[in-house]
């Protein structure tokens, strides 16, 4: 009997916590609809941050069940208003095939609306795009353009493919003091592959060269960063 009763007391805390985790989801669902439920009346009635944020949330699953093709309507309604981050969703959903038939085409003409309007992301993506030549025609001297716009508000990965465009000299004549730079830059912001590379090409520099790429590296600012 007291083995029996220790057993309760001991399986209480996971009873309760189990509870506990039911009443949070079903407040958090219940929470969930009703900001859904405002949001779309607020969306109907034109508001663009309501549809911009009900897009997100079907997107992301916030709250809700995630649904794709929610979210690239609401998407597409606010970038056809000319909202550079709505553009870039709507490339991206359409290079990955969210919610759509995956057309990279169709990537492409909104990732360049939004480019020119400065987002970073969609200009790595354009970078992408022409390096792979994914519905283009593979265009190196493209890919580095647009990779340097959304490099130089200090996107890792484009710093990245930089150095290595630089140091592999795709499309390009090989520079190991660039390619240093790149290398240096994206590895700062977090880029492992980018630390690795830097190292590899510091033992391939000469003294003049390595203190011409550290030069480079102390006056390099980066631009406006508009995400």
């Amino acid at each position: 009997m007291v083995f029996f009763e220790s057993a309760k007391i001991k399986r209480l805390p996971n009873y309760l916590l189990i509870l506990c985790l039911v009443a949070t989801l079903a407040t958090s669902c219940t929470n969930g609809e009703e900001e859904l439920i405002k949001l779309k009346a607020d969306a109907e009635k034109g508001r663009i941050s309501a549809q911009y944020s009900l897009a997100r949330m079907y997107y992301k699953g916030d709250k809700i069940p995630r649904n794709y093709k929610e979210a690239m309507k609401w998407y597409q309604i606010v970038a056809n208003k000319g909202n550079y981050r709505a553009q870039y969703f709507v490339g991206n959903m359409y290079f990955r095939g969210h919610g759509v038939e995956q057309d990279y085409k169709e990537a492409k003409k909104w990732f360049l609306l939004s480019a020119k309007q400065g987002s970073k992301g969609s200009q790595h993506f354009l970078g992408f795009i022409y390096s792979d030549g994914l519905g283009v025609n593979k265009d190196l001297n493209k890919a580095l353009k647009w990779y340097k716009l959304a490099a130089e508000q200090n996107d890792k990965k484009a710093q990245f493919f930089i150095g290595n465009i630089y140091y592999e000299g795709l499309g390009v004549s090989k520079d190991l003091v660039q390619a240093h730079l790149w290398f240096h830059l994206a590895g700062v912001n977090g880029n492992r592959k980018g630390v690795k590379l830097r190292g590899k090409v510091e033992q391939k520099l000469t003294p003049a060269q390595y203190d011409e790429a550290i030069k480079l590296y102390r006056e390099w600012k980066p631009k406006m960063n508009k995400g």
